[in-house]
């Protein structure tokens, strides 16, 4: 007789077609699970982006929601100093709001850790997390110095431009100007009266070329060099307040007591 050889057949615990997180994906994941909430008009952007946006009354301004996640042996190993796992865990968050256009404001930090961490860990990663926002903070309060600044100078172009396109100036300045503002008010804000207008008109004609800004300096700084009537005092005044770091007071001050005229009287 011929020997048996027995025969194992292993079948499978689970089915071959059953769905797992990885083999539908994050997206697919989210569309899942939020499929069957309730829809509201003030959420703007749902899950699945960088952040969600959401409209919050009364003024109708755009809250970006971010929630993110740092844990050990995914994100970083043990070894890794704790203040680089701070500025990582609020990086992440960070550059997402800002991958939207948005500017931080406030954050809300939970920390789970072993009952055996050192009192000094969650100290040195609280440094790490205060090290970032307070670089950010920096960060974006120039990013949005420049972007106001470069923003009045093309309406004040558009306004220069306008103007040689045949309105006549006197007119122009009378009826063009506060309709302008009017509508530019009622959909931005402050920020746009007559006056300012004419203000961002100045700085066009006094500071024509966009790209010699000095991005040190902000817009009141520049509100206070319009009243400079010389373009060789106006160019020395914004360039000692750049790089001497002159507060807008201490320009003024420089200013009224004609210093760069003063020293030209001694040479």
């Amino acid at each position: 007789m011929a020997p048996v050889w027995p025969f194992l057949f292993l079948a499978p615990i689970f089915p071959t077609d059953m769905q797992t997180v990885t083999s539908i994906g994050e997206d697919a994941l989210i569309r899942r699970i939020t499929s069957d909430l309730p829809h509201d008009e003030s959420v703007i952007v749902g899950p699945g982006d960088d952040c969600a946006v959401v409209t919050c009354p009364p003024n109708g301004r755009h809250l970006l929601l971010k929630t993110d996640s740092v844990v050990e042996h995914i994100h970083f190993i043990r070894e890794t100093p704790a203040r680089l796992v701070g500025r990582k865990a609020m990086a992440r968050v960070v550059s997402d709001i800002a991958a939207m256009g948005g500017r931080p404001r406030h954050a809300l930090i939970t920390l789970i850790v072993r009952r055996a961490t050192e009192v000094r860990f969650v100290d040195e990663l609280y440094q790490g997390i205060r090290d970032l926002l307070l670089s950010a903070r920096s960060h974006v309060r120039q990013t949005v110095n420049t972007a106001m600044v470069q923003t009045y100078w093309h309406i004040g172009r558009m306004i220069v431009e306008d103007e040689q396109g045949g309105s006549e100036r006197a007119a122009y300045g009378k009826h063009v100007l506060p309709e302008l503002a009017k509508r530019l008010s009622e959909e931005f804000g402050s920020g746009f009266s007559a006056q300012s207008l004419w203000n961002y008109r100045q700085f066009y004609l006094r500071f024509p070329i966009l790209s010699a800004l000095r991005r040190e300096l902000t817009w009141t700084h520049y509100k206070s060099l319009l009243r400079i009537e010389k373009q060789v005092s106006r160019e020395w005044y914004a360039k000692e307040a750049a790089e001497q770091g002159w507060s807008v007071r201490a320009l003024d001050r420089q200013i009224s007591t004609l210093y760069y005229e003063r020293l030209l009287s001694t040479q």
